[in-house]
């Protein structure tokens, strides 16, 4: 689906005959695959659209489906494959830059602390307490402490890090399944995201930007207000947002004006500030694709600021644990190194 998508993308971009190019995808390809494209290019070739051609392909999900046959409409299919192409590309950047260090590393970390400290609990543990009641003195408050709160957390810790573990192989035999792990459709983790209190609202944000920028492109070929919002809300795959745009294309179709229908539908007071003062409905594009290019920048700062913390709060986290666990292991050798090199701590 991502490679059909790609090639199409170029097509429309380049203006390069779509059945032609479908033809050589489908002579490349094989099987059941070279079959449906074969007849993509048939159904072309009778003057079908774009998005009617897109359903014979498997794995093309409706979302993209939508898309392009709301672009079709609106005369902007350049423009939208372009951007569902730089999403694709930007989601396969990520994956491939941060999934390595902010997944596998605190997974493999944890799984390693988890192991030593079992071999240190069955193997080292017992020997450091029947050392300490020979010579009558107590262990270090360190290893005290951190003895204690693994005796609590076993078996805890080890479950809890199966769970991670098959949850993560979940999510990712699921991502990949559906196609999210190519930037085509979201993923589970980005669904689950989107209902959290800080990174939900700024999902949402950028979602609405996107939303806002595709509104612009369909009333500034002439469609509706009403429609465009529609086809807009199809462009986001945050419930909440499509929500509320669903309730504001509603607020519309029973007469109320943009602004208040906007503002009706809990909109931020942006949208419906903006939208009192285009009262004509030239004064709609601009004032959308401000809107768009507005919400799609607010949090860019906030988040490559995040982006760029991570790393170092993960090795700042997982340090004081290694630290932890090897102030414990070596206290009890030296605080012994002590009471046998002292006669007085002897007595």
């Amino acid at each position: 689906a991502s490679v059909v998508l790609n090639y199409i993308e170029q097509a429309v971009r380049l203006n390069l005959p779509l059945p032609r190019v479908v033809q050589a995808l489908a002579e490349s390809e094989g099987g059941r695959f070279s079959r449906d494209l074969e007849e993509a290019r048939i159904r072309l070739e009778q003057g079908e659209s774009l998005a009617t051609v897109l359903e014979v392909i498997p794995k093309i999900p409706p979302r993209i489906i939508g898309l392009v046959a709301a672009a079709e409409r609106t005369g902007r299919l350049p423009q939208v494959m372009s951007r569902m192409m730089e999403q694709r590309r930007n989601a396969i950047s990520r994956g491939l830059g941060y999934m390595p260090i902010y997944r596998m590393y605190p997974l493999v970390l944890a799984l390693t602390l988890v192991s030593v400290a079992s071999l240190w609990m069955i193997y080292v543990v017992p020997r450091f307490e029947q050392i300490f009641r020979d010579f009558k003195t107590d262990p270090p408050a360190i290893t005290q402490f951190v003895i204690s709160m693994l005796r609590i957390a076993w078996p805890w810790a080890p479950l809890l890090l199966i769970v991670i573990f098959l949850a993560l192989l979940f999510n990712a035999i699921v991502t990949r399944w559906q196609g999210a792990g190519y930037g085509i459709i979201p993923g589970l983790t980005e669904r689950i995201a989107d209902f959290l209190p800080i990174v939900g609202r700024i999902r949402m944000i950028r979602a609405l930007g996107d939303a806002m920028a595709f509104a612009a492109d369909a009333v500034e070929a002439g469609r509706p207000l009403d429609v465009s919002l529609l086809e807009a809300g199809q462009l986001s795959s945050n419930a909440h947002l499509r929500r509320r745009i669903d309730g504001w294309v509603d607020l519309l179709n029973h007469g109320r004006s943009p602004s208040q229908a906007a503002r009706d539908a809990h909109l931020p007071r942006l949208i419906w500030g903006m939208l009192a003062t285009a009262v004509q409905t030239p004064d709609l594009a601009p004032v959308l694709r401000f809107l768009g290019r507005y919400y799609s920048t607010r949090f860019s700062r906030s988040i490559a600021l995040l982006e760029a913390s991570i790393a170092p709060m993960m090795a700042i986290i997982m340090g004081f644990f290694v630290a932890l666990l090897a102030l414990s292991v070596f206290a009890p050798m030296i605080s012994l190194i002590q009471t046998v090199s002292s006669p007085a701590l002897r007595r």
